[in-house]
């Protein structure tokens, strides 16, 4: 991918960066972290752990220790692990569990930049897509838009 391009630790070319677009479901680091459902789930692991460090992705350099993507995870999936359950209804087994998942077709998970469906058929959420660009100026990829 161009971001694992970028990544290389052995360097790349901006030449063949000039102009270059992107585009996945991966969400920069300021709208994941900054999303308010995001921020309220991580206030509560933090009140929780309150010795634990959970460094801001925002503000990371390349040696700052990844410590928010545990966090980030955890709230992404007990949230949309709580929007099947309750979908689920009273009865919670296999099939119940099956239903209420492909009941949320209209979902927002913390961080997840937009809205996801998992009807039958779109398993995988069909979430939101993203557009990053090129910036020579500043040699790193921009986030430009979303579509969902």
């Amino acid at each position: 991918t161009l971001d694992a391009y970028v990544s290389n630790k052995s360097g790349y070319s901006p030449s063949v960066l000039k102009g270059a677009i992107t585009a996945g479901g991966i969400p920069s680091a300021a709208v994941t972290w900054d999303d308010p459902a995001m921020k309220r789930c991580v206030a509560t692991i933090q009140k929780a752990e309150p010795h634990a460090t959970i460094n801001n992705p925002v503000t990371a350099t390349p040696s700052t220790p990844a410590t928010w993507t545990a966090p980030e995870v955890a709230c992404q999936q007990m949230a949309l692990f709580q929007d099947i359950v309750t979908a689920a209804g009273k009865t919670l087994n296999n099939k119940t569990f099956l239903r209420g998942g492909q009941s949320l077709t209209h979902v927002t998970i913390p961080g997840g930049g937009g809205t996801f469906n998992f009807s039958a058929g779109h398993n995988d959420g069909d979430g939101p897509l993203f557009v990053y660009q090129w910036d020579s100026a500043t040699n790193k990829l921009a986030f430009k838009t979303a579509s969902g």
